[in-house]
C-alpha cells in the first residue's frame, strides 16, 4: 500500500523530470571521482536512514521500498504493485516470462528493485533532506548514520560500507568488478552531491595550466569537454579544502588533465573529428582508444599505464551521469565499455607498456652520489649553519641563505622528500619542544639508544601517500633543532611575515622551494666531484642500495621502508638496486663454490665469512692470469711440466676432499682438529689462552700467514676453538 503520509520530507525533493532539466542546463552536473569524508559527511548532514530511528523504545522494522517508474514508496511487497500495475513495462515483462520462484526471477526483482531505491536516494541527495532506503537496516552496532551507507556500482544496492566487499561476492548483477569498491561506489554517488564554489575552482586550475609548443590547445579541449570537467572535479574534490591541500596537489590535477587531453587530441586527430570524450567510451570505438593509447605509450610506457586507470574513471563517470539523467542507451554503452577494458586492456596495454618500461631498465646505469662528495656537503652545511646560530641579526637573504642550508641539511640526513621538508609547519617544531618519550621504553634501552633518544628530536609530517596519508618523520640532531628555533626567533628581523605557517618562510605566503635549495647549496660547496647527483630521488636511492650491507633483520627492514615512507615491497623493488659491485663480491663467492663442488664447506655460514683463501678458483683464476701475461716467454717444456704439477695439485686437492669426508657428521661436513694442528694452534694463541681471552680478526689472520696450517680454518672457526677451550668445553689437553 501507499503511504503517503510518511514522505513529507521526500516530497521536498525534486522530481526525476525537474532534475532531467537541471541536469541539461549544466547547472549541478556533480560527477566527482571520489569526494572526502568531510564532503560526504555535510551532503549527509540532514538525510536520514529508514528503520535506523528506535519508535517508543523499540526497534523500527519499516523498511519502504520506492518504484522505479511512478516513484511512489510501499512498505508492502512491490512486486505485486510491479505486477499489477506496471506490467506493460519491458523490464517487468521480461520478469513475467519467467517461472515463478525460480533464481533468475528473482534476481531481476532485485535489481529492478534497487534501482527504484537508488532512484529515490539519489533525489535525496540532491534536495539535501529525506530518507534513505538501505538493502538492509541498520543493526545496533553498525549505527544509522547515513554517511555509513554507499551504493554498489553494479546492482545500486545501498550497503554498507564496512561491507562492500563482502557483497560483491554475492551481488545479484553478477558481473566483474574493480577491488576498490569504496572508491568506485563513491565515484557513483559523486554526481549528486552539490559542492560551494567549485566550477570557479576548476576554471581556475584550466586557466593556469601553461601552453606548450609541442601540445598546444589542450586548454581549450579541457574547458569545452564535459567529461573532462567532471573528471577535473573529482580530483578537487579528493584533495579536500584549502587547509588539508598539499601546495603542489593542484599542480598534480593539471598534470593529469593534460594526459587525458592529450589523449582527447590524438583520437580526434585519428578519426578527423572533432568530438567529445563521450562519445569515445562506446564499445565500438574501444580498440581506437586502444591503439592511441598504445602509440602515445611507445616514448612513455609509464604515460599509458597512467591513462588506463584515468580511462577507468571516466568509464565510471559516464555511467554515473547517465544513472542521473536515466539516459539508458549511455549507461548501456559504459557498461558494455567496462566489460570490454576489464577483459581486453591488461593484455592490449597494460603487459605491453609494463615489459617495454622493465627492459628500457636494464643495462641502464645510475650513478649515484658520492659517499666523499656527500660527507664535504654535510661539512660545508655545518659550517655555514653554526655562522649563522653565532649572530642574533640577520638580513634577509642572510636569513634566506640560512634557511636553504639548514633545508638541505634536513633533507641529507633524513633522506626525505624535498615536498616532506619544505612545508614544515613553524607550529610543529614549536610543539615538538615539550614533547616527552616513555620512561618505560627509555629503561629498556642498552646506552647508545638512551643516548641517541636524549639527543634527538622527531617531528611528525604528511608523507606523500595519499590514500592511507601515511605519516614519515624528520629526526633533528641538537644542531639542527637549535638552527630551527634560531631561525623562528630571528624571521622577524629579516623580514618575514609573521602569518607565513612555514619554518623555511619568505615574504609570500609559501615556503622555499627545496629543489632550488638542493642545487644553489650542491653547487656552492667547493670540492664537489659530481654535484648534479646530489639529489634528493639518488639520495633515497643511495640509502636504500647501501643499507645493503648491513646485516638487517626483517623489522630493521620495515623501519628503514618506514622511515622513508613507503612499503617494504616498494623499498626492495623499487628503491633498492642490486649493485654490480655487491653482484661481483657476494654473489660471485657463491657461484665460486659452487662450480668448484665446494658448496658444502660453507654450509651454514654467511656470505661475508667466506674469505678469499676459502675460494681456490679465485687463486687459480688469478695464476691462470698470470700465466698468460708470461706465456710468450715460457718454453714447451716449461708448460708441460706445469700440466703435470697441476695435475698432482688436483690429486692432492681429491685426496683431502676424501679425508674430510671420512669425518662427516650430521648434514654439514667437519673436519676433525687433528694434533699437530691442535699443538700449533696452542702455540700461536698461548697468550690468550692463558688469559681466557678471544683473539681479534687481525691477529688470527697473522697467525695464519706464520703457521701455513691454520690456513685451511677461516676465522671464525679458529675463534670458535680458541673459546671453546677458553670455556673448559674442549676435551683434550695441552701440557
Amino acid at each position: 500500500m501507499i503511504l503517503s503520509g510518511d514522505t513529507t520530507e521526500v516530497a521536498k525533493c525534486p522530481t526525476t523530470g525537474q532534475l532531467r532539466k537541471v541536469f541539461e542546463r549544466g547547472d549541478t552536473t556533480e560527477a566527482a571521482k571520489c569526494p572526502t569524508t568531510s564532503q560526504l559527511r555535510k551532503v549527509f548532514e540532514r538525510v536520514t536512514v529508514a528503520g535506523g530511528a528506535k519508535i517508543a523504545g523499540k526497534r523500527n522494522y519499516r523498511k519502504p521500498d520506492y518504484c522505479f517508474f511512478c516513484k511512489n514508496m510501499y512498505v508492502s511487497k512491490i512486486s505485486n504493485h510491479y505486477m499489477n500495475i506496471h506490467a506493460k513495462e519491458p523490464r517487468v515483462e521480461e520478469i513475467a516470462n519467467l517461472p515463478c520462484h525460480s533464481a533468475m526471477r528473482k534476481r531481476l526483482f532485485t535489481l529492478l528493485q534497487n534501482d527504484g531505491n537508488h532512484l529515490h536516494n539519489c533525489m535525496v541527495l540532491q534536495s539535501g533532506c529525506g530518507e534513505l532506503t538501505v538493502s538492509r537496516r541498520p543493526g545496533h552496532k553498525d549505527g544509522a548514520s547515513a554517511e555509513n551507507y554507499l551504493p554498489c556500482v553494479d546492482c545500486k544496492a545501498w550497503v554498507f560500507k564496512k561491507n562492500l566487499s563482502l557483497h560483491s561476492k554475492k551481488c545479484p548483477a553478477g558481473k566483474l568488478k574493480d577491488t576498490n569498491f569504496l572508491r568506485n561506489s563513491q565515484m557513483l554517488l559523486s554526481p549528486f552531491l552539490s559542492y560551494d564554489n567549485e566550477d570557479e575552482e576548476i576554471e581556475d586550475i584550466f586557466l593556469k595550466m601553461k601552453e606548450t609548443v609541442k601540445y598546444p590547445g589542450l586548454k581549450t579541449v579541457c574547458q569545452q569537454d564535459s567529461l573532462i570537467k567532471e573528471f577535473c572535479r573529482g580530483l578537487v574534490h579528493k584533495i579536500g579544502t584549502e587547509g588539508e591541500q598539499r601546495r603542489k596537489d593542484k599542480d598534480n590535477i593539471r598534470t593529469k588533465v593534460r594526459a587525458v587531453a592529450r589523449l582527447l587530441v590524438g583520437l580526434n586527430e585519428r578519426t578527423n573529428q572533432s568530438l567529445s570524450l563521450e562519445e569515445y567510451i562506446k564499445p565500438k570505438t574501444f580498440m581506437l582508444i586502444v591503439n592511441t593509447v598504445k602509440d602515445m605509450g611507445m616514448h612513455s610506457p609509464n604515460l599509458a599505464l597512467t591513462l588506463g586507470h584515468y580511462i577507468k574513471q571516466i568509464c565510471q563517470l559516464k555511467k554515473s551521469v547517465a544513472l542521473q539523467t536515466e539516459g539508458e542507451l549511455k549507461r548501456k554503452e559504459a557498461d558494455d565499455f567496462d566489460l570490454l577494458y576489464q577483459a581486453h586492456w591488461n593484455n592490449y596495454v597494460s603487459a605491453v607498456s609494463l615489459r617495454r618500461q622493465k627492459l628500457r631498465s636494464l643495462n641502464k646505469t645510475l650513478e649515484l652520489p658520492l659517499t666523499s662528495d656527500l660527507v664535504k656537503l654535510k661539512d660545508f652545511l655545518d659550517s655555514k649553519i653554526e655562522s649563522f646560530l653565532s649572530k642574533f641579526h640577520h638580513s634577509y637573504q642572510e636569513w634566506i641563505d640560512a634557511a636553504q642550508a639548514l633545508m638541505v641539511r634536513l633533507i641529507l640526513f633524513n633522506k626525505r622528500r624535498v615536498s616532506e621538508v619544505e612545508e614544515l609547519k613553524s607550529a610543529d617544531v614549536i610543539d615538538n619542544q615539550n614533547s616527552s618519550d616513555s620512561q618505560d621504553i627509555i629503561d629498556q634501552m642498552d646506552v647508545t639508544e638512551r643516548a641517541l633518544a636524549k639527543r634527538m628530536k622527531v617531528i611528525e609530517v604528511r608523507g606523500k601517500s595519499t590514500r592511507g596519508l601515511r605519516k614519515v618523520y624528520i629526526i633533528l640532531s641538537e644542531q639542527m633543532n637549535k638552527a630551527c628555533l634560531h631561525l623562528l626567533s630571528t624571521r622577524m628581523h629579516a623580514g618575514i611575515s609573521p602569518t607565513n605557517p612555514y619554518l623555511f618562510a619568505r615574504c609570500e605566503r609559501s615556503p622555499l622551494d627545496g629543489c632550488q635549495a638542493m642545487r644553489v647549496m650542491s653547487e656552492r660547496c667547493p670540492d664537489l666531484e659530481n654535484p648534479e647527483r646530489v639529489r634528493t630521488r639518488l639520495l633515497r636511492k643511495h640509502l636504500a642500495t647501501t643499507v645493503q650491507i648491513l646485516d638487517m633483520t626483517g623489522d630493521e627492514l620495515k623501519m628503514v621502508a618506514d622511515h622513508m615512507g613507503h612499503s617494504v615491497s616498494v623499498h626492495t623493488d623499487v628503491y633498492r638496486l642490486q649493485s654490480s659491485l655487491l653482484e661481483k663480491t657476494k654473489v660471485a663467492r657463491a657461484l665460486i663454490a659452487l662450480e668448484n663442488g665446494q658448496m658444502s664447506k660453507f654450509a651454514g655460514r654467511t656470505l661475508a665469512s667466506c674469505t678469499i683463501e676459502e675460494l681456490p678458483a679465485a687463486e687459480e683464476e688469478e695464476n691462470s692470469d698470470n700465466s698468460e701475461s708470461r706465456s710468450d716467454s715460457v718454453s714447451k717444456e716449461g708448460s708441460e711440466q706445469s700440466d703435470i704439477e697441476q695435475r698432482k695439485g688436483v690429486k692432492r686437492k681429491s685426496q683431502e676432499q676424501e679425508d674430510n669426508n671420512k669425518f662427516r657428521c650430521g648434514p654439514h661436513p667437519r673436519k676433525r682438529w687433528d694434533e699437530n694442528e691442535e699443538k700449533t694452534l696452542f702455540l700461536a694463541f698461548k697468550e690468550s689462552i692463558d688469559l681466557k681471552r678471544n683473539p681479534t680478526a687481525v691477529q688470527i689472520k697473522k697467525a695464519q700467514e706464520k703457521y701455513p696450517c691454520l690456513k685451511l680454518r677461516s676465522v671464525a672457526v679458529i675463534r670458535s676453538k680458541i673459546n671453546n677451550i677458553n670455556l673448559g668445553k674442549c676435551k683434550f689437553q695441552l701440557s
